[in-house]
């Protein structure tokens, strides 16, 4: 058997294909700042020091639902004083309390996650949060047939920015 035979019984052929490297930035602010989005009720994280307002109140698991979605993995998380920072199998996540930052690569799925941020920025009180600015931006893709969902296209991304929110 060849060294090639033996590569490709071990290594299905997609997976040796192209990396798309150019990232897929999204990012979501429900205020224009944290102030703004900051209860009475907000509770006092013990292990940071300060109280979780706003969309920092949203567990973990969450969290991972949508990024599931999005078709990338939580890999590990750091808590900080003004924002949660997340490594993810394709980029990263940033949850501030008033805002979203997802930065990722490859074939993610960004805005198939977006729905899913929607209903749980609206989900009743502590949230009840409504879109205040949204961001997307891309460069063009090397593979753009490699990509899934709206993102094959950009007017494919604008059309199904345009259907959540109106043209």
């Amino acid at each position: 058997m060849t060294q090639a035979e033996v590569i490709s019984d071990i290594i299905p052929e997609d997976a040796v294909s192209p990396f798309e490297g150019p990232e897929k930035l999204l990012e979501v602010w429900f205020a224009p700042s944290a102030e703004d989005v900051a209860a009475e009720d907000d509770e006092l994280d013990e292990k940071i020091g300060v109280k979780r307002s706003g969309l920092r109140r949203v567990k973990r698991e969450v969290w991972e639902e949508m990024l599931d979605i999005v078709k990338c993995k939580v890999l590990s998380v750091i808590e900080g004083v003004e924002m949660d920072a997340y490594l993810l199998s394709e980029s990263s996540f940033f949850v501030s309390p008033h805002k979203l930052i997802l930065k990722t690569c490859g074939t993610t799925l960004n805005l198939l996650g977006l729905p899913k941020i929607l209903s749980i920025a609206a989900a009743p009180p502590p949230l009840l949060l409504s879109v205040h600015r949204l961001f997307y931006s891309r460069k063009s893709f090397m593979f753009p047939e490699r990509q899934q969902g709206p993102h094959r296209e950009w007017t494919e991304e604008v059309s199904f920015l345009d259907k959540l929110f109106g043209p």
